[in-house]
């Protein structure tokens, strides 16, 4: 071989190793060295996991270093503003006055989105959500469980009847629902109790128009979209429509369809790429397309998922003494401490465009 073609080879080589190093530092890299957090670059948080893991010692928590710049990751989030409802990332409730006052978007103000029940949600609100140190205690860590699972639970009957109890909470999870759900998280290789989690957290405790079967004005009944799949647009008429339009154009017409499928669309295309968390799920800071491909724009989503599967682990295991395993991500050049929750008295100032005209009020 030539002296040309080995420093060509020697070159290549090169190249693809420094790439293969700034993709890998780029996508994050995960770290079960809890005691190896540096405090000086992520302040505040170490003392938090070590409280945790003190108290629940088989808990697997581990920490992903992003790579990513806070506030470019709240700049990132924040976008979207005055356009149709799909483009905007996050929302709080307009019918809550828990969610009024700073968590309100500084640019759209009270412009309603999705079924008109969405404000736009605040940089204040990101910054306190996405704040992980906010998280990181008893109540609100189980959105970073890690959702995925290796087990098959066709014939675990402790699943089962744990399952089955979670169901009493609702008046539509029947013991189809819950064949369903064993048989997709054996499938698909997801948390069972994330599924049905996720279920009550879409549905609420009640039958929905989208899980009742009926259909929606004549259209589209004998179909069931269970995880509101699809189920957007302007306006509560459109949301339920195309929730429906959905479902049907998938062939979801039983329950065991709707969930079994609606697994499968999650387990694809959110947990098998990266987003095996809640918060990752809402808030895309490591997979591919980051910033975007977020499951909801609710921006409490990922923290009302968490404490629903926490209470469903606690139904189960009371001192929560499982081998639960966390994914908590770290970013850089945070604040010193903890984002606090906006006030819901306080507003923001007006902000105008580039023409004079105010942005709202």
């Amino acid at each position: 071989m030539g002296n040309k073609m080995k420093k060509f080879l020697l070159f290549f080589i090169f190249i693809n190793i420094f790439l293969g190093l700034f993709l890998v530092s780029y996508a994050g890299t995960e770290s079960n060295d809890i005691n190896g957090i540096d405090e000086n670059l992520y302040p505040g948080v170490k003392s938090k996991i070590q409280a945790l893991k003190s108290a629940h010692p088989n808990w697997n928590i581990k920490v992903e270093y992003t790579d990513l710049d806070w506030n470019e990751v709240i700049n990132a989030e924040h976008q979207g503003h005055g356009t149709t409802s799909q483009n905007i990332k996050n929302c709080v409730s307009s019918t809550s006055s828990s969610y009024s006052g700073l968590w309100i978007c500084e640019i759209c103000g009270k412009t309603k989105y999705d079924t008109g029940a969405w404000y736009c949600a605040s940089t204040d609100a990101l910054k306190y959500m996405m704040d992980v140190r906010n998280s990181v205690n008893e109540t609100d860590v189980f959105q970073f469980l890690q959702l995925s699972s290796t087990q098959d639970y066709t014939n675990d009957t402790n699943v089962k009847n744990t399952l089955t109890n979670m169901a009493k909470t609702t008046n539509y999870l029947d013991s189809e629902c819950i064949n369903a759900i064993i048989e997709a998280a054996s499938t698909y290789h997801v948390d069972p109790y994330y599924i049905m989690a996720k279920i009550i957290v879409e549905q609420g405790n009640t039958t929905t128009t989208l899980i009742s079967g009926n259909g929606y004005n004549g259209q589209y009944p004998g179909v069931y979209n269970f995880f509101n799949i699809g189920a957007t647009g302007n306006g509560k008429d459109d949301v339920i429509r195309q929730g429906l339009a959905y479902a049907a154009s998938q062939g979801w017409t039983t329950k065991r369809a709707s969930i079994v499928n609606g697994t499968r669309i999650i387990a694809q295309n959110y947990i098998a790429k990266e987003q095996d968390t809640l918060y990752y799920q809402k808030f895309n800071v490591v997979g591919n397309n980051r910033f975007n491909h977020q499951y909801e724009q609710n921006i409490l989503g990922a923290q009302t998922g968490g404490t629903s599967l926490r209470k469903i682990y606690k139904n189960m295991d009371s001192n929560l003494s499982g081998n639960y395993s966390f994914i908590i991500p770290l970013y850089k050049n945070m604040p010193t401490s903890a984002c606090v929750r906006p006030s819901t008295t306080a507003s923001h100032p007006t902000r105008k465009y580039n023409d004079g005209r105010c942005k709202f009020r």
